[in-house]
């Protein structure tokens, strides 16, 4: 040797030489290890299961579905890719991310045209038929309402105006279409209004009235020969101390709620102590969530206010509108109708379509009010109508085409 080596130096060497081998063997397994699959905790031991999971030809220049056995796969080649190797199978996923209110429902209801729509009034003698969103929305009356009401006259079928709309009297509402050119009388109008005095004089009521609501409804219970009180719109508002000496009319035995575009806390306040008395009855005439208007404006509902009662009170209304239990027993008992012959016509699901279901007859709704293709796609099949259409014209044979506002 040209330098010999002196031992101390011979022991850093063999030193060193342990440390690389110390490394070496630690640092291996993490680089030659093979990858695995990532699991959660919960599927340890388990096969991985994917929902829906198809089997895909992979190659670096396309992807195709596998078809079935026996035939051979397309393969979705980039023209522009230069490689040309034999694809290999893989199991991969097709992730779908539904949007939210996009879960689509089985359809049972028959979609209804010009042709179809007399055909399914075969056999049919009384329509129910709802007025907003049908006949009307707004104060614009559509073009299939009246030629539509001719021919069911023409061909003798019945046609009661059963609305949930309590903002009118039975005597305002025959002026109403006698404005728009029809001739009818007050047993053929049976309004929201109507049917809340209705229901109180079923149960033989005896007693005053707190009333909040729109004029029709109240005017339907005087007539009935119910008194009124009300809580004054001379103040919305009112604080503890008015709360606190505020004179409550001990002959007050019900409150009665229609829709009330003027409901304000002073109004909740009192109704709040009168049914705080159990024996005291609550009634509402609609438990509507809204209604539409043109201008594609929605309007807040009678339910709406029924349920900030409800949520101080923990008072639960009797609904004597469509979505209640006394209507149909009502109707049937009154005008004897059956349902066998008898068709709902009405833009709501849980209101008109639910009456429908309720009394087992057909249901057919139109859409020019509240509820949308879109919403039917996600409406349970038990909650379906019958027939849809687009419009009230359709039951007629009547080939109108009306535009959304």
């Amino acid at each position: 040797m040209l330098f010999p080596m002196r031992s101390k130096h011979r022991a850093y060497l063999v030193f060193g030489a342990l440390i690389a081998l110390v490394i070496l063997a630690t640092c291996t397994p993490f680089i030659w290890k093979e990858p695995k699959l990532m699991r959660s905790p919960t599927s340890r031991g388990k096969t991985p299961h994917f929902s829906g999971a198809k089997e895909y030809a992979f190659s670096p220049s396309g992807l195709a579905s596998l078809p079935q056995r026996g035939s051979s796969p397309q393969i979705l080649r980039n023209p522009n890719s230069p490689l040309t190797s034999t694809s290999t199978k893989v199991r991969c996923t097709q992730v779908a991310i539904p949007q939210q209110g996009e879960v689509q429902t089985p359809q049972v209801y028959k979609q209804l045209d010009p042709s179809s729509g007399p055909r399914a009034m075969e056999g049919i003698t009384t329509v129910i038929l709802d007025q907003d969103g049908v006949l009307w929305r707004g104060t614009n009356v559509f073009p299939t309402t009246l030629p539509t009401l001719e021919r069911f006259k023409e061909l003798g079928i019945r046609v009661l105006f059963v609305t949930n709309n309590a903002a009118k009297s039975r005597k305002q509402y025959v002026e109403k279409w006698r404005s728009v050119g029809l001739e009818i009388t007050e047993d053929e109008i049976v309004p929201a209004s109507y049917m809340s005095a209705a229901y109180l004089e079923s149960i033989g009521f005896k007693g005053k009235i707190l009333f909040i609501g729109d004029e029709g409804t109240r005017l339907e219970l005087q007539e009935h020969g119910f008194e009124v009180v009300e809580c004054g719109e001379d103040h919305i508002g009112m604080n503890n101390e008015e709360l606190v000496d505020f004179k409550l009319d001990s002959e007050v035995k019900a409150v009665v709620l229609a829709h009330d575009p003027n409901f304000s806390y002073r109004k909740l306040a009192i109704a709040t102590q009168y049914l705080r008395n159990p024996d005291c009855k609550f009634v509402v005439t609609n438990m509507d969530a809204g209604d539409m208007l043109d201008n594609n404006r929605f309007m807040p509902g009678t339910g709406g206010i029924a349920q900030a009662i409800t949520t101080i009170t923990g008072r639960t209304p009797v609904n004597t509108g469509k979505g209640g239990d006394f209507i149909l027993p009502f109707l049937m008992g009154k005008y004897g109708v059956k349902p066998a012959e008898m068709m709902c016509v009405g833009d709501r699901l849980d209101t008109d379509i639910a009456l429908g279901r309720q009394a087992n007859c057909k249901s057919a709704m139109p859409l020019t009010g509240v509820t949308s293709r879109e919403q039917l796609q996600t409406t349970p099949p038990e909650k379906q109508p019958t027939y849809v259409m687009d419009n009230f014209g359709i039951l007629a044979g009547l080939d109108f085409h009306l535009t959304s506002s």
